[in-house]
């Protein structure tokens, strides 16, 4: 990388570093009226055990909707940062605004955070799977509290992921819980049958731990099966476009998405190191 080329990515790194603080730290995003997107329906997380090279880095731009029984909400813009610190450790963070209808009542502000750190426990071989995990901090904005499903805005997840290759074709596993009392198990299939798209499919199982009387009385389900297919296409060695789309299985209550769909553009460079041989970051992963 020549100096021109590392300056104009550090005016990347640093204007959507700077876009993604001033929407954590602003108080006028942290300013929420009632009715935004919650936290309450059970969440998976998935994720590979593939990390960046040291020195790269990764920023997703991209916009979700979800729509359910009694209104909908869309995240827009959202950011997903991804830096490789070494050959072990994988550092992302992401957030976003999010617009929220329900009913009559509309709202506007920020969209739940994530703070996550992969550590690589075991690298791939020839015939056994690599395995990670990925001590997650999550971060709800005030009108995603709830007294009795989401109590706390600081939450904790330790997801661990299990990831095997295959010739055309890659398996990847998550399982773990969320501290405000729900556990997930997910699996992730992405395909490499083509040079420049990049299929996937997704299924995800989630259950609450704790106040299942209470949940019950309030008709929500205890457990939720979500199902969802990508494509990721590349456009260079820098850019690439990707769309995905999924729905709940089974019955939807009043808290759950019937159907949602994600579209973004991700960017992959280098912030030190050689440029050479530099590894694209895989499907974009979010809660």
């Amino acid at each position: 990388m020549n100096v021109q080329e590392g300056v104009c990515l550090f005016h990347h790194c640093f204007a959507i570093g700077a876009l993604l603080a001033i929407s954590l730290l602003s108080p006028a995003a942290a300013a929420q009226v009632a009715g935004i997107r919650t936290a309450n329906a059970a969440t998976s997380l998935w994720d590979d055990a593939t990390l960046l090279d040291p020195g790269s880095v990764s920023f997703d731009v991209y916009s979700y909707f979800d729509r359910g029984n009694n209104g909908y909400s869309m995240s827009g813009p959202g950011l997903d940062f991804t830096v490789g610190l070494n050959r072990r450790l994988e550092l992302s963070a992401y957030s976003g605004l999010v617009l929220s209808k329900a009913e009559e009542d509309r709202s506007y502000g920020l969209d739940n955070t994530y703070l996550g750190l992969k550590v690589l426990l075991l690298p791939k071989g020839k015939h056994r799977p690599a395995i990670a995990v990925k001590p997650t901090l999550e971060i709800l904005p005030t009108a995603s509290l709830d007294p009795v499903l989401s109590p706390h805005r600081m939450n904790f997840a330790l997801p661990v992921l299990i990831e095997k290759d295959f010739d055309s074709w890659s398996v990847s596993y998550t399982g773990g819980y969320i501290s405000r009392g729900a556990a997930f198990d997910t699996v992730k299939l992405e395909g490499d049958w083509w040079k420049h798209l990049t299929p996937t499919l997704i299924i995800s199982y989630s259950q609450f731990t704790t106040n299942l009387s209470t949940l019950s009385e309030l008709g929500l389900n205890r457990r939720l099966i979500h199902t969802s297919v990508g494509l990721g296409k590349n456009i260079n060695s820098r850019w690439s476009i990707f769309i995905n789309v999924g729905r709940n299985l089974g019955r939807i209550d009043a808290d759950s998405a019937s159907f949602d769909g994600m579209v973004g553009v991700t960017f992959t460079g280098r912030m030190w190191g050689p440029a050479e041989g530099t590894k694209r970051k895989r499907f974009p992963i979010h809660l």
